[in-house]
């Protein structure tokens, strides 16, 4: 399991990444590095590796990286297990 300071410098490299916007166009050399940083934040968010309101801020950063998770994708801008629920009312 890596030390808190690998878990705050994936955290810290992620929130770099959205603040400077270059998440929004990264070249092809170069996406490899953005898909290893959003498994960072995964593992962070799913072991629990810091306080809650840093693995809060980790959500934020994946969210904004491109969650990787197939319950998180947006139906309408509703998370997928919501709108499953909603489908079933409006039956």
């Amino acid at each position: 399991m890596p030390h808190s300071a690998d878990w705050y410098a994936a955290l810290r490299a992620a929130q770099a990444l959205i603040e400077t916007e270059l998440h929004r166009d990264v070249p092809d050399r170069q996406a490899l590095l953005v898909e290893r940083l959003r498994g960072w934040l995964l593992a962070l968010i799913q072991h629990s590796a810091l306080p809650p309101a840093e693995r809060a801020s980790a959500g934020d950063a994946l969210g904004r990286l491109g969650d990787p998770r197939p319950a998180w994708s947006d139906c309408d801008g509703i998370p997928d297990l919501a709108c499953a629920k909603c489908q079933e009312v409006s039956s």
